[in-house]
């Protein structure tokens, strides 16, 4: 993940997981792992750069907190 991340930019890396043998868990645990990410980089590859690629919707409540 720190290569893909160094290598494409914070702006292109999401994380997700569809193979159903992997642990979430871990992959999650690996990821908290990797030093020097700020708080809005995780954001990024957590959920904001989903949510831009895919243009999905927001829910109302998040626009609502905005």
């Amino acid at each position: 993940m720190k290569f893909a991340i160094d290598y494409y930019g914070v702006d292109h890396v999401m994380y997700g997981s569809d193979y159903p043998c992997w642990s979430p868990a871990a992959a999650l645990g690996y990821f908290d792992a990797i030093e020097g990410l700020s708080a809005e980089d995780r954001q990024k590859i957590l959920h904001d750069n989903a949510v831009r690629v895919f243009k999905l919707d927001r829910p109302r409540f998040a626009q609502a907190a905005e």
